[in-house]
């Protein structure tokens, strides 16, 4: 038998009475109606747990679903007892599988000699040399500055002449 519902303020349905457990805010205190053609008085709505057929299909037990099976990633994994099977056999004869190619070894590098320790007059020196190549540097800089001053005041007068007054 189906069953109009009365759910948060709405009259939903017809439902089968399994699929009323379904709807969200269904319980056996929720009003139902069975659709019939004399299903329009207000005295046939009455409580789900006064229909049997929905009361038992309300308290029938819902089947979780089945576990999942977790995927398997690794070969050790899809093993039975988790062993690998190295060496298939065949008629009682072991098939041998040939051996990696294994990389020649090769030696050591030699270690390398460790620095000798530096002085302060040697780092003095070092940071001396450093300044001298920096201070070129800054002239050469400041030379070409120079030069693209005087460039960019020799294009403003050829773009910009002075007006007479």
């Amino acid at each position: 038998m189906r069953y109009w519902t009365y759910i948060s303020g709405e009259v939903k349905g017809p439902f089968e009475a399994g699929a009323l457990r379904q709807q969200p805010g269904f319980e056996l205190a929720s009003l139902v109606c069975p659709e019939n053609p004399d299903g329009s008085a207000a005295s046939d709505w009455k409580e789900a747990s006064g229909y049997p057929d929905i009361k038992a299909a309300l308290s029938a037990p819902v089947l979780p679903p089945p576990p999942r099976k977790p995927v398997v990633e690794s070969p050790l994994a899809m093993t039975m007892r988790g062993t690998l099977i190295s060496d298939p056999v065949v008629d009682g004869k072991v098939i041998e599988s040939p051996a990696p190619a294994l990389a020649p070894l090769q030696a050591p590098p030699p270690p390398v000699p460790a620095a000798e320790p530096v002085t302060f007059v040697q780092q003095l020196e070092r940071m001396n040399a450093n300044l001298s190549a920096l201070a070129v540097g800054q002239a050469q800089l400041m030379e070409k500055l120079g030069r693209m001053e005087k460039t960019v005041t020799a294009m403003k007068t050829m773009l910009f002449p002075e007006q007479p007054k």
